[in-house]
């Protein structure tokens, strides 16, 4: 007969629920073999329905509350969130059975020292996708033709393009599957992260 996980310390505790969530996350911004690493991430489009796409976790700021990513500024995310700043990000950690719905608003850095700083730490692969000659889901003829000639495209030109997303994180929603019964509760910047449960 198969043993039963074993409770985990965060099951009936807010804090430590809120704290497992922050460890969550500080892991995804480090290890890509984390399932947070690769959030989905959503904004409003211009058509008024949610964008959604997979992104990569940079960083996570866990006195700040806030998450970093990566983008091209001609792409359809830096343009919805220049439009309405107010977004969402998806985890969900198969392995320890939690999902995190996040709720935030979002922050553009292009010019500035954040960008900067950003762009010194990105690996020279990293640094090709921004120079594709046209903005990120234009279409084209040939499908390989956006790749082609990419390491002939001078760094001053891929700079141009690269853009950081801070988000400043209002709520999470926390949710545990467990053998034990199901736990969800909501964590509100504005409450002080006090956080309270919610049926799941």
């Amino acid at each position: 007969m198969p043993v039963p996980p074993p409770t985990p310390d965060f099951l009936d505790r807010l804090d430590l629920s809120l704290q497992r969530a922050f460890d969550l996350l500080s892991r995804g911004a480090l290890d890509r073999r984390s399932a947070a690493h690769t959030p989905v991430f959503g904004s409003l489009g211009a058509d008024g329905l949610a964008s959604m796409r997979t992104v990569v976790l940079r960083g996570f700021d866990r006195e700040a509350v806030s998450l970093r990513l990566h983008t091209d500024r001609r792409s359809p995310k830096f343009t919805d969130l220049q439009r309405e700043p107010r977004c969402s990000m998806l985890v969900y950690d198969p392995g320890h059975r939690i999902q995190l719905r996040i709720d935030g608003i979002a922050g553009l850095h292009t010019d500035d020292a954040v960008a900067d700083t950003q762009w010194a730490r990105t690996q020279p692969m990293s640094r090709l996708v921004y120079g594709v000659p046209g903005a990120p889901g234009s279409a084209i003829e040939d499908p390989g033709a956006a790749t082609q000639g990419l390491s002939q495209v001078d760094e001053a030109t891929q700079r141009a393009h690269f853009a950081v997303v801070d988000l400043d994180v209002r709520r999470i929603d926390w949710l545990y599957l467990s053998s034990a019964g199901n736990r969800r509760a909501r964590f509100d910047r504005d409450d002080g992260w006090a956080g309270r449960w919610c049926i799941p």
